[in-house]
């Protein structure tokens, strides 16, 4: 089954063709599917429009690894799911936000983040996010950068939001016994155009 992700309304983003399609199977799936097929459509969007200087040298693997752990943290804003927060570095996590305290650090910032941001959303109903392609995407070792222009929409008090905005994530490598995992070190989130559209 395709499904087409595309919000009502024109965004910029949306004018420059960078949103995409992903490929659903027919059949019950789990939120694993779902992230790994969201995550290959974000890449094959990527390498059929061509946008090399998007992703410099980083392979599509590493790409996909990449994306995952950001998936989820869309996913937790969207559903409040606590399983989600295993998307966070294990420490030192900085995150800034557009509501209070802005500035989400220390030992607990996980924690306190997914209070304040289940806070933050409460009374929304459908929200839903829209990716972009990933801009200025590199790694260095064991830490990466990327930046996503992203979309936001849902109901509040019986009128639609719609809110783009640009996320920077910083991401770290985390060794396990069998396997290499990114996480996210560090976010924070830009609102660069909001409006309300009555029921």
């Amino acid at each position: 089954m395709q499904k087409v992700v595309r919000a009502s309304g024109v965004s910029p983003w949306e004018r420059a063709g960078a949103w995409w399609p992903i490929q659903l199977p027919k059949s019950r799936c789990s939120l694993s599917d779902v992230l790994r097929a969201c995550v290959a459509a974000r890449i094959a969007r990527t390498d059929s429009a061509r946008h090399v200087d998007t992703v410099g040298d980083v392979d599509a693997e590493t790409l996909a690894a990449l994306l995952l752990p950001i998936e989820k943290v869309a996913h937790f804003i969207a559903t409040g799911d606590d399983d989600d927060l295993t998307a966070f570095a294990n420490k030192h996590v900085v995150i800034v936000e557009n509501f209070e305290p802005y500035l989400f650090e220390g030992p607990r910032v996980v924690r306190l983040w997914a209070q304040a941001m289940r806070a933050h959303v409460s009374g929304i109903e459908g929200l839903q996010h829209r990716f972009g392609s990933p801009h200025d995407v590199s790694v260095a070792g064991e830490t990466a950068y990327l930046s996503m222009p992203t979309h936001w929409s849902g109901m509040r008090d019986g009128q639609r939001f719609d809110e783009d905005g640009g996320w920077a994530f910083v991401l770290v490598k985390h060794k396990f016994k069998l396997h290499d995992e990114w996480r996210v070190r560090s976010y924070s989130w830009a609102v660069t155009q909001f409006s309300l559209t009555s029921g």
